[in-house]
């Protein structure tokens, strides 16, 4: 709901050449997003993006480490709990309306509730 981004998670190894990769990835029109709080490598892509807002489909291409799955624990969690779906749909419109143009500041303003989720499917997949 709310945006129409398409996120991908490209699991990268921890020999792999971070700046060659930076240089293929722009090189097929994403651009770079330095994240520094998110976890090592801080790399993020974006496409789809213009200075008045999305233009067609946007793409987040998210770049991990190996192991770090947290984006995949979250939607697992979603695909399994559809009051967390409902929940996570309410918030994002209504950061939709209040960040329209301010992509940061709506990521920054769902971040308590993907963290908390998170947390729990960690926690339900340990148990299994």
């Amino acid at each position: 709901m709310a945006k129409p981004t398409l996120d991908i998670l490209l699991e990268i190894k921890d020999n792999t050449d971070t700046i060659g990769l930076k240089n293929s990835i722009e090189a097929i029109d994403y651009i770079y997003s330095y994240q520094p709080d998110n976890p090592p490598p801080h790399m993020m892509y974006m496409k789809g993006y213009t200075p008045n807002g999305f233009q067609g489909q946007a793409f987040h291409l998210h770049v991990r480490y190996a192991g770090d799955w947290d984006e995949l624990y979250f939607r697992d969690y979603l695909l399994a709990h559809p009051d967390a779906v409902r929940e996570y749909g309410e918030l994002k419109l209504r950061l939709k309306q209040q960040y329209e143009h301010d992509r940061d500041g709506y990521t920054h303003a769902k971040t308590a509730f993907v963290r908390k989720i998170t947390a729990r499917a960690r926690k339900l997949n340990q148990n299994e």
